[in-house]
């Protein structure tokens, strides 16, 4: 499977056309995002959740690291390498404060850029092979659970049936339902059947 053929995408912001254009054909594997300015990447990321943003420092509007600090305010957690033609210690340390991922040099190697890139996308994979084995152990436990108490539905039902004024079987029946519907909300998707 192609990297495309995944749904991630890197969002590359900078002011500068030729150099976001030369940075999204360097990265020609991966799907990309382009933004001119910090204000349109927050735009972007209204709709798209990146696993990485490679953004300028200096741009028109809000620099890279406000942007960053910004994002970092509103809980948004994605990697952040900051492109700077100045990595001064000034800026590395603000970069640190707000929560940067990594600082590129400028004039950049593209080799940098790829290895870089790379590596953030081989960090996402296995965050979301994690993910994915978390939700299948969760599901797995749910389905165990449920079944042992679906068993109990059919008899409880038929007790109710016959005995339709009994609270404590009545109370029994909706404490079972409750479990189920409880259990429900943990797993993915599970939210729709605990409603």
């Amino acid at each position: 499977m192609t990297k495309k053929a995944l749904d991630m995408k890197v969002l590359l912001v900078d002011d500068e056309p030729e150099l976001l254009n030369t940075m999204k054909m360097c990265l020609d594997d991966f799907n990309v995002l382009t933004a001119g300015s910090a204000e349109e990447a927050l735009e972007v990321l209204k709709h798209e959740e990146p696993f990485l943003i490679v953004c300028d420092l200096k741009m028109n509007g809000m620099s890279g690291i406000e942007f960053c600090a910004k994002l970092r305010e509103n809980q948004v957690n994605v990697p952040f390498v900051i492109l700077t033609g100045a990595a001064d210690r000034d800026i590395a340390i603000k970069g640190l404060r707000v929560g940067l991922s990594d600082l590129l040099d400028k004039p950049m190697q593209f080799e940098t850029l790829l290895s870089t890139v790379q590596k953030h996308y081989d960090l996402a994979i296995k965050e979301k092979q994690r993910y994915i084995e978390e939700s299948r152990a969760l599901l797995l436990t749910f389905i165990e659970e449920a079944r042992d108490l679906m068993i109990d539905f059919e008899p409880s039902i038929l007790a109710l049936e016959e005995h339709p004024d009994d609270k404590a079987g009545i109370d029994r029946f909706f404490r079972k339902l409750h479990t189920v519907k409880g259990s429900a909300a943990s797993v993915q998707g599970g939210e729709k059947l605990s409603k």
